[in-house]
């Protein structure tokens, strides 16, 4: 299909890996729409002049506003797209969430559980119709390698019996995964396919929170006060170390993904962290490829925990309920 008219739809477009995303497609794709979903006002339509600047023409990059933890504007943002666009062609689930304390939407809901898993579960499904009209959709859920370190956990998934941010943060990365499988396999008669990823090591907003959140689980342990000095130059020096090791780590991980480091400052620039979405979103070898998880050097295996049958149709019979929407 030509590339131009084709409709690009970005949640979290307005820093980091989604306004990256967002720069690359107009920069690579002349003539592509590309739908900024911003929750700013202010920050999303300084996005729209980067994109433009990128390359994008000035009537091919639109605007939306919509706060992804509330399922109202959810169901509002699902119908101005659909009433927007003739069909999307591509829907990327970019937008994601670190909060340092259990907080509650307007729902009821823990924040991360409805922003990073919930968001993508509903808004896809309301896009249907839309997508089905493309004859060759493409949906693009940005998850990360921490999913990995998840779990869910049926018995407290919005950590009302005990709330860990970087835990609550695993287990929505680990919801992304199994989604993006349950749902390819839902969708396998029609056109669209569905897939996943992990970006990298990405240095944004979204890193420093969850930087900042493993200090704060560290020095709750008692880790940062009580550490010796000899200690404290150990890390530093192992930091200092890290930097010359990265080049040899990038390969490394491509099969043995290392554990969360909040001490890590992220060895990738949002533009490089956007070549694996942008590829999973275009890449003309990919096209009828569904229900797969991409890293930066290409297909890859997710966790083992991502490939319980059991846990995916838990998972999303448990979301749709969350949600109000049929579990069929």
């Amino acid at each position: 299909m030509s590339e131009t008219g084709r409709i690009f739809v970005v949640t979290g477009a307005s820093s980091g890996i989604g306004l990256a995303t967002a720069e690359g497609l107009a920069r690579e794709g002349r003539g592509r729409r590309l739908v900024l979903v911003c929750r700013d006002e202010g920050r999303g339509r300084a996005a729209v002049d980067r994109v433009r600047r990128a390359g994008a023409a000035e009537g091919d990059v639109d605007l939306v506003l919509a706060d992804l933890s509330s399922q109202r504007t959810v169901r509002r943002l699902a119908r101005e797209l659909a009433e927007r666009c003739p069909r999307i062609d591509v829907l990327i689930h970019n937008a994601g969430v670190i909060t340092p304390e259990r907080r509650l939407t307007d729902d009821g809901i823990e924040t991360q559980l409805a922003v990073n898993h919930l968001a993508p579960f509903l808004l896809t499904q309301l896009l249907r119709a839309p997508l089905i009209a493309s004859g060759t959709a493409r949906v693009v859920v940005v998850a990360s390698q921490v999913e990995r370190h998840g779990t869910i956990r049926f018995d407290d998934l919005q950590g009302e019996q005990s709330y860990d941010s970087l835990e609550a943060y695993y287990q929505s990365k680990l919801a992304n995964v199994l989604f993006t499988y349950a749902l390819a396999e839902r969708w396998a008669a029609t056109t669209i396919t569905v897939n996943c990823l992990h970006p990298g090591v990405v240095r944004s907003n979204l890193l420093d929170a969850f930087k900042a959140a493993g200090r704060r689980r560290r020095e709750g342990a008692g880790g940062a006060g009580a550490a010796p000095a000899v200690g404290q130059a150990v890390r530093a020096g192992l930091r200092l170390g890290r930097l010359g090791l990265r080049a040899l780590r990038a390969g490394v991980e491509r099969f043995a993904p290392r554990a969360p480091d909040p001490d890590d400052d992220g060895p990738l620039t949002p533009a490089d962290g956007a070549k694996t979405p942008i590829r999973v979103a275009t890449a003309p070898e990919l096209a009828g490829v569904t229900g797969r998880y991409f890293r930066e050097e290409g297909e890859a295996r997710s966790s083992p925990q991502s490939y319980d049958v059991a846990a995916r149709e838990r998972l999303w019979s448990v979301s749709a309920a969350l949600v109000g929407i049929d579990p069929a």
